[in-house]
């Protein structure tokens, strides 16, 4: 038996985008981000998504923080955050590729 170890992302599967804040930037594009106030769309969704990344970290006990963490506090910016989770989820999903030259290593 072999006993091979690797990170998941950027090693077995990777995202067909540049970087992964690129798909916020998706969801920023479509018309599904519905701010509470209009004034709030002069700052792109990407970077109120980022924001509420990076407070959720510092605002949980825990090591690892949700996908739903995030979202809770985008609900203070946006009307319809549950809806747009499953957007950013959906894209996520459909941006993932596996890199088949280590998937074949490990299958070897």
């Amino acid at each position: 038996m072999r006993l091979a170890s690797f990170d998941l992302f950027d090693t077995l599967i990777t995202r067909i985008t540049r970087e992964p804040k690129d798909i916020f930037r998706l969801i920023g594009a479509s018309e599904m981000v519905h701010y509470r106030w209009r004034v709030l769309r002069l700052v792109p969704f990407h970077l109120w998504r980022r924001q509420a990344e990076r407070l959720a970290r510092k605002l949980t006990p825990r090591e690892e923080i949700r996908l739903v963490d995030i979202y809770k506090l985008l609900g203070a910016i946006i009307k319809n955050p549950s809806k747009v989770m499953r957007l950013e989820m959906r894209l996520e999903d459909k941006a993932v590729r596996l890199v088949p030259e280590l998937i074949k290593r490990l299958n070897d």
